[in-house]
């Protein structure tokens, strides 16, 4: 459109001369989803457009532009768009919308929120000032009640009864009761609540005083029976005490029949015989004894353990084959050492060079006769030798002096050794 539009001009003057120029002016064009608009020539308006506003898309409108609510999946509240005129009707045309600030909505979970509610609502709610009717509360059990209310609950409640009587038990007043006297104490049952369910009253009787001044008799009993000793009250009384009233040992007791004294400990040298185990720290039995059932601690006489329980032997029998040097033989209660000592009897002559002697596992130790090792045939079946240990080996104890005599026949002219005159032991070895 050629249009001619008057521009002012300022000279060098400072005049301002207003001329016509010619210029080409475009309509109006309105902003779209993909382009932006362009300024112009603003449509004309017809007379029904009189109340309505150019929008930025380029129409005459009197509602404004469309506004889009898009459903969120996330959990926001957004407010509500409303109708400017109240109590709309969908006659009521094209309006302008408003935001209500106090109504909300949330398009993730469906909820509306605002301030106050009018009119009916559908389903529970989650919680309630009161209920819409009374609803009865009734206490059962140990405590019983029952209060019928739509706005809280003020129960008065009765406790059931324990079946105990009521009343008053035990001693009414405060009492010193004297020997041999009763008086009356509750006897309480509690069951696992804390109720007393049962009360009665026992009767207590004090025994009568045995702690007088009167002059007591001790009678000897002709029975095997003990009695307490009466001691005086005072430690380490003298002669010189004067009266006073005994109490009586319970610990101490003496039997007049027999003779016998009995207590828990003794302390001080004892004179005559002792029955029963004598035991204790050091203090609680001192002396010496008369008797005893055994030792203290085990004694080793001659390799054997004694301690006075039973009696001990040194004999013992090996059966050990003759062809077997290892020679062992069981005796119990042997200890190897220095000076043991054992008598063993071989059931079988030995014919195995170099014999040893192991009497209860305590090792082998080699076999000596005056100062030289034990030759084959030394020990015969059905002798008995004598043993020393010496620390080392095995010693035969008077052992006989020994001469060997082979020979192919024992009976032959063959003069056996004749150096036997103060004795020995002749032995005779096959010749091979």
């Amino acid at each position: 459109m050629n249009t001619q539009i008057p521009v002012e001009i300022l000279t060098n003057s400072n005049v301002v001369t207003t001329v016509n120029q010619s210029s080409t002016i475009s309509d109006f064009t309105g902003a779209t989803e993909e382009s932006n608009g362009a300024r112009g020539f603003v449509p004309a308006p017809t007379t029904a457009q009189r109340n309505s506003f150019l929008r930025g898309d380029g129409a005459w409108s009197t509602s404004g532009f469309n506004v889009e609510q898009k459903v969120s999946t996330t959990d926001n509240t957004y407010p509500l768009l409303l109708s400017p005129t109240a109590n709309a009707t969908s006659d009521q045309g094209p309006q302008h919308s408003i935001f209500a600030s106090g109504i909300k909505a949330n398009p993730s979970t469906s909820t509306i929120t605002a301030t106050t509610f009018s009119g009916s609502l559908s389903g529970n709610a989650s919680s309630a000032t009161e209920f819409a009717s009374n609803q009865s509360v009734t206490l059962t059990g140990d405590v019983t009640g029952t209060v019928s209310s739509k706005a809280g609950w003020s129960v008065a409640t009765t406790l059931s009864n324990s079946g105990v009587t009521a009343g008053s038990y035990g001693p009414s007043n405060n009492a010193s009761p004297a020997h041999s006297e009763t008086f009356t104490v509750p006897y309480v049952t509690v069951d696992a609540k804390g109720r007393v369910t049962d009360i009665s009253n026992k009767t207590i009787t004090l025994p009568s005083d045995n702690n007088t001044d009167t002059l007591v008799t001790q009678n000897k009993s002709t029975t095997n029976a003990t009695y307490p000793v009466l001691l005086c009250p005072t430690a380490d009384a003298n002669a010189n005490q004067g009266e006073k009233t005994s109490i009586f040992a319970a610990s101490v007791k003496v039997n007049p029949s027999t003779g016998i004294l009995t207590a828990t400990g003794f302390s001080g040298p004892l004179t005559g015989d002792v029955t029963g185990d004598c035991s204790g720290s050091s203090g609680s039995c001192t002396g010496n004894a008369g008797t005893a059932t055994k030792l203290a601690a085990a004694k080793t006489i001659d390799g054997m353990s004694f301690d006075g329980s039973e009696n001990i032997t040194h004999y013992v029998t090996c059966s050990t084959g003759a062809s077997t040097a290892a020679k062992a033989a069981l005796l119990t209660g042997f200890t190897l050492a220095t000076g043991s000592r054992v008598f063993v009897k071989f059931s079988n002559t030995n014919t195995a060079a170099n014999p040893t002697l192991n009497i209860n596992s305590t090792g082998a130790k080699s076999i000596y006769v005056n100062g030289a090792a034990v030759e084959t045939y030394y020990l015969q079946a059905g002798c008995v030798y004598e043993f020393v240990y010496n620390g080392t080996q095995w010693d035969i104890v008077n052992g006989k002096r020994m001469v060997k005599f082979t020979s192919t026949d024992p009976g032959s002219s063959t003069t056996p050794p004749t150096d036997l005159a103060e004795g020995g032991i002749l032995i005779y070895t096959p010749a091979s």
